[in-house]
């Protein structure tokens, strides 16, 4: 397939790109090539290309940054997703956005989150991804938002790349630093690489919104002590946050039921680590034979 994907220089947008450069005719963008904020380049650059799908991966997901810039993280957020998804109307090419998660952080109900739950996201981030996403169906019907769950995998393509879970906890050990993480947390967490192999299937998908990311029993502590534990690392340096969300806990795992009735099905996070590791040690190899 012919397809575009924005964000090119970001963490999931490079993998995509690294991992299908020889299965697709693949063109990513970074604001270089085209500033989604600018309504009519955005136009001019996507027709003129003509993808079948565009992946819209581009955006500031730190969350700081968002709530301390917030005219700068909507225009990028909000404003630019609705660009593309209107050049992409007209180009006739196919959406699929990338949203988040933290769309679901504000809902005191207890997860696994759904679809059609009523939404009341706490942070600017959530607030900006779920009104890109009311905008985007609104121009596009047929579009297909993915609500992205946290995802890591066991390097940095960059040395400027925001570390994910299991290179913070590398990082950590390496400098022999004391790691807090909360027991009163629970999220879907994934290995990008399995969110990559489902993806080519869900290019395909009915119009409408999916959660799409690893079911996940555990808290954040308890997964960082399951990766420890696969790596045969000390556990000395994990202590349990028996603080942060006590009062509340948070509580963003998604519900799989949607994406299953389409055949996609994600392993758990723990069945992630062991894959990531694997995919690790099978890189060692091929780098120590070349």
């Amino acid at each position: 397939m012919k397809i575009m994907i924005t964000g090119a220089e970001g963490f999931a947008a490079s993998r995509i790109m690294e991992a299908w450069k020889d299965r697709h005719e693949l063109w990513g963008v970074s604001r270089r090539q085209m500033d989604i904020t600018d309504r009519d380049e955005t136009r001019r650059v996507i027709c003129e290309y003509s993808p079948e799908i565009v992946i819209h991966c581009g955006a500031i997901s730190d969350l700081a940054v968002c709530d301390n810039e917030p005219e700068r993280s909507g225009k990028i957020n909000v404003d630019g997703a609705e660009n593309v998804a209107a050049a992409c109307r007209e180009s006739g090419s196919r959406m699929v956005f990338f949203s988040s998660d933290q769309v679901y952080f504000g809902n005191d109900a207890a997860g696994p989150r759904r679809e059609d739950e009523v939404l009341s996201p706490k942070r600017l981030y959530g607030k900006q991804k779920l009104e890109a996403e009311k905008r985007c169906l609104e121009i596009l019907p047929d579009g297909v938002i993915l609500r992205m769950s946290w995802m890591f995998d066991y390097k940095k393509n960059r040395p400027e790349e925001h570390d994910t879970l299991v290179t913070s906890v590398r990082q950590a050990l390496k400098e022999g630093k004391q790691m807090q993480y909360p027991v009163y947390d629970f999220r879907s967490i994934t290995y990008i690489g399995e969110m990559i192999r489902h993806l080519e299937k869900a290019l395909l998908l009915p119009g409408g919104i999916y959660n799409f990311g690893s079911p996940n029993e555990c808290s954040t502590y308890e997964v960082v002590k399951e990766l420890l534990r696969l790596q045969g690392t000390d556990m000395d340096l994990l202590a349990p946050n028996r603080e942060a969300f006590a009062d509340k806990p948070r509580d963003l795992r998604l519900s799989q039921d949607r994406l299953l009735s389409f055949g996609i099905r994600f392993e758990n996070t723990q069945d992630g680590l062991k894959e990531c590791l694997v995919q690790e040690e099978k890189r060692r190899v091929r780098e120590g034979e070349g």
